[in-house]
């Protein structure tokens, strides 16, 4: 069985990678961290498509 990622760590991968300003990671898969929603807000989205973003 794959180990998961714990939250903080992904916030942080997430924020130096995107220059995010907004990080919010909510585990999904009951504190295994396999499974997470997340929302990041960064100026590298800016001006991208749904499909860019997402990508």
């Amino acid at each position: 069985m794959t180990e998961g990622v714990p939250k903080d760590q992904l916030e942080n991968v997430l924020r130096e990678k995107l220059a995010a300003t907004h990080v919010d990671a909510q585990d999904k898969s009951d504190g295994c961290g396999q499974n997470f929603e997340v929302v990041v807000v960064s100026a590298a989205f800016e001006g991208k498509n749904l499909l860019a973003r997402h990508r």
